[in-house]
């Protein structure tokens, strides 16, 4: 069975690189539908973000993921989803 890092409370942090500015947010969800509504959430927060990336993994095993139109290979793409496994 794999085991998964959940986190115990929500956290932010920001960093930049190349004039681009990175937010990232980790919640702790119990539904696919409270992922959702956080990821909502963020968009509306972040309405002039040029790209809104997210991805959830549930205790169910369910994994969902969103570029919002970000290039492959670039900060956003689904590579970086096993990161959050570890």
């Amino acid at each position: 069975m794999t085991e998964y890092l959940v986190p115990y409370e929500s956290a932010e942090s920001e960093f930049e690189e190349k004039r681009s500015r990175f937010i990232s947010h980790v919640f702790l969800v119990e539904s696919e539908a409270e992922a959702r509504a956080r990821i909502d959430e963020m968009k509306k927060k972040y309405y002039d973000a040029r790209h809104n990336c997210w991805c959830f993994v549930l205790h169910d095993g369910t994994v969902r993921y969103g570029d919002d139109g970000e290039r492959h290979g670039g900060a956003a793409d689904a590579e970086r989803l096993p990161a959050r496994k570890r």
